[in-house]
């Protein structure tokens, strides 16, 4: 087993980005299991996208096991959520399927999308936002508002321009001080 510093600071990384993914997911679906779908603005400007940007990352980290590693993480998120309150049944179920879909058409775009890595996690980020914008509600509620839907996608798109601004921001200043 290779401990290098670096291999020992990614590990961390991953620990890290893995613990903050699951407290995003479950807090989002606590928010949205207490106060319902008006609770969907909330959490989709701030964790959803911060979640969307987080496997994105992930993605480099887990390369050939991301598909399972990540399903792991979806469904784990999930199941705590359950674990946590049974009356977020619901929201538990919509939550793991709306991100397995969202997470499948993020990996797609990020793989086929050419650019750099900021470019990528925009546009995977922005088409995966839209799917889970869609999927979640008609799971957990039964049905889509057409107004809440598209507002929901604009403020995780939103959301998610700015968690990818401030992860290269924060990226190319990591690697700065590096040097």
């Amino acid at each position: 087993m290779n401990t290098t510093p670096c291999n020992r600071s990614g590990r961390l990384v991953e620990a890290l980005l893995v613990t903050l993914y699951l407290l995003a997911i479950i807090v989002a679906n606590a928010i949205v299991t207490k106060w319902g779908q008006p609770a969907l603005i909330v959490t989709g400007f701030l964790l959803i996208p911060f979640d969307l940007l987080t496997r994105d990352v992930l993605h480099h980290h887990w390369q050939g096991r991301l598909a399972r590693n990540m399903g792991a993480l979806i469904i784990t998120g999930s199941v705590i959520t359950y674990a946590m309150n049974h009356a977020a049944a619901r929201v538990a179920i919509a939550s793991a399927a709306s991100f397995a879909l969202a997470a499948i058409v993020d990996t797609l775009v990020f793989i086929f999308v050419r650019g750099s890595k900021e470019k990528r996690m925009h546009a995977s980020n922005t088409v995966s936002a839209v799917v889970d914008s869609v999927m979640f509600p008609l799971i957990a509620f039964g049905g889509l508002s057409l107004a809440l839907t598209a507002s929901q996608a604009a403020q995780k798109i939103a959301g998610g321009a700015i968690w990818t601004r401030l992860y290269a921001h924060m990226t190319r200043k990591a690697i700065k001080d590096r040097k």
